[in-house]
């Protein structure tokens, strides 16, 4: 494997485009690590765990095309090259995230599950986190993960859900998937004493429903919290009329939550990250179209 191209802006983030061995390529993020005087604190590496996307959703640049999984190897070496590049060893961080969430359904590939344990062994302040649309006949998977969970001093397993409508999330999340219901008995039996909540994810604009009512009749606030974040500019995006600015809203559905006992975090990143093309097969998609 190789890297073919590097976009970076400084003290924001390293997007890698990497070239594997059969010739396709990927993506891999380095989030600027968080070091003060006193501490190093936080180290964020994102990795793929595809080539391309079979989920197809219609707001993500990653599902241009579907090849296959990333193989073991594959998915250390993304982790192993960033550390390289960075010459810094990630055990000295309070935490070291690596994030299965750029390319890929990660539940679809079986050699994430290895590559969290392998990980664990070599830096025992590793924090794995895993963002998923929860696809059907992936039980097996997503149980593995139950019997793995508490190795790691942390674990930050998000779902991707978009939508409170199950019509509307089918649309904009086109693959089959577990039902609202089965998320919620899922997140309860994943979260651990003493760990962090299971997070429900929601790109907002001002079209796609997002209902607090239905998020409070359906899932244990107990056991999940509610992150808010904008739609990012990607390519489809913007072409399926999908990215709008839609702040307000976003405190609108705080308040009502909270209210609600839910956690709510509105999540909004620095706009360069636009800029570096750090949003999944942005900057592939990029560059096929250029």
């Amino acid at each position: 494997m190789k890297i073919v191209l590097k976009n970076e802006i400084k003290r924001v983030s390293s997007v890698y485009i990497v070239e594997t061995f059969d010739g396709n390529k990927i993506e891999s993020v380095d989030v600027e690590p968080k070091i003060s005087k006193k501490c190093y604190e936080k180290w964020v590496l994102i990795l793929s765990t595809q080539i391309g996307c079979p989920v197809g959703c219609l707001f993500c640049d990653s599902g241009y095309k579907y090849i296959r999984n990333l193989t073991y190897k594959e998915l250390i070496h993304q982790v192993e090259f960033m550390i390289n590049e960075r010459k810094i060893d990630p055990k000295r961080f309070k935490k070291f995230k690596v994030q299965f969430a750029r390319m890929g359904e990660p539940s679809f590939n079986d050699n994430v599950l290895e590559v969290m344990k392998n990980l664990k062994e070599k830096y025992p302040n590793y924090i794995p986190c895993i963002s998923t649309v929860f696809p059907k006949n992936r039980r097996r998977w997503f149980n593995d993960l139950l019997l793995i969970k508490d190795i790691f001093i942390d674990f930050q397993l998000q779902f991707s859900i978009y939508s409170t409508d199950e019509i509307e999330r089918d649309k904009l999340i086109p693959i089959e998937k577990e039902d609202f219901y089965f998320l919620n008995e899922y997140g309860k039996s994943f979260l651990s004493k003493g760990k962090r909540k299971l997070v429900l994810n929601f790109p907002i604009n001002e079209k796609n429903e997002i209902s607090s009512e239905k998020i409070s009749k359906i899932f244990d606030r107990n056991s999940f919290l509610v992150k808010l974040t904008p739609v990012n500019p990607t390519y489809n995006a913007i072409k399926n009329g999908l990215f709008d600015l839609s702040y307000k809203r976003m405190e609108e559905i705080k308040k009502d939550l909270n209210e609600r006992g839910f956690d709510v975090i509105i999540s909004i990143g620095d706009p360069k990250e636009n800029v570096v093309g750090s949003n999944c097969g942005q900057s592939i998609l990029n560059l096929l179209l250029t």
